[in-house]
């Protein structure tokens, strides 16, 4: 199993028990998560995202096998992006994570030249809805991620963290682009794995757990129980992540 959509770091909203890299990984061993796709919740809440990037390298640097190194991108600047970019194909970071809404700006006023240097990166884009399925957290507008999908239609793009309030918009978003994934890890709609593996394809579709900021057992069940083909289910909980990831 790879879990496309995990954290390291502190957490501000409340308390969490896994903080450090090595507790993240003994909690990956309890549920049989082989592997997750990383990214530090430093670059969200701090002004320099590059503080986070860096204890995300350090991070795969030390687990190489169990941790898929995302850094976080902050697009409101266009030169500081241009750095970060080039940084994290530097640092060997497989994907790109977008949060605008921590970050003050608008995906609709994104430099040109920042989209297509992230074209020319070939690095994924993983966009989510809201960090993790709370109520309480802000949520991207659908808008924004319908104009990312518009300037990023040449490399893939995973939307996540979407539940049934984002179901409708997300799967016009997966028939019009074949560049473009879904990951589950907020998907609390009942039948929602089968619905979607019938609906779009189970090639479009990642396992999400979100460790350690969500219980691990639901993201896992949600799967695991879905009734769709083994074939199904073995794209979803790792063949998906390990084309898109280049694991």
């Amino acid at each position: 199993m790879i879990d496309a959509y995990a954290y390291i770091g502190f957490w501000p909203y409340w308390p969490i028990k896994v903080r450090k890299t090595a507790d993240l990984i003994k909690l990956m061993d309890k549920w049989s998560i082989d592997k997750a796709v990383v990214s530090s919740t430093r670059s969200i809440f701090t002004p320099n995202v590059e503080d986070g990037n860096q204890e995300v390298y350090e991070a795969v640097k030390e687990f190489p096998d169990r941790l898929i190194g995302c850094a976080v991108v902050d697009l409101g600047n266009e030169e500081s992006a241009l750095k970060q970019i080039d940084r994290a194909l530097e640092s060997g970071m497989r994907g790109i994570r977008l949060y605008p809404l921590y970050h003050g700006y608008s995906l609709r006023k994104v430099s040109p030249r920042v989209f297509n240097k992230i074209i020319e990166s070939s690095l994924p884009v993983i966009v989510p809805y809201r960090i993790i399925m709370n109520w309480g957290l802000p949520r991207l507008q659908p808008e924004e991620i319908e104009f990312l999908l518009k300037s990023l239609s040449d490399i893939d793009v995973v939307i996540c963290a979407g539940n049934y309030g984002e179901l409708a918009p997300t799967l016009e978003f997966l028939k019009k682009n074949d560049n473009v994934y879904f990951e589950t890890s907020c998907l609390q709609v009942w039948g929602g794995v089968e619905y979607l593996a019938k609906t779009v394809g189970a090639d479009r579709i990642l396992l999400g757990i979100g460790v350690p900021l969500q219980y691990p057992a639901c993201g896992i069940t949600k799967v695991q129980h879905a009734d769709i083909s083994d074939k199904e289910r073995e794209l979803i909980l790792s063949d998906n992540a390990k084309r898109i990831f280049k694991v």
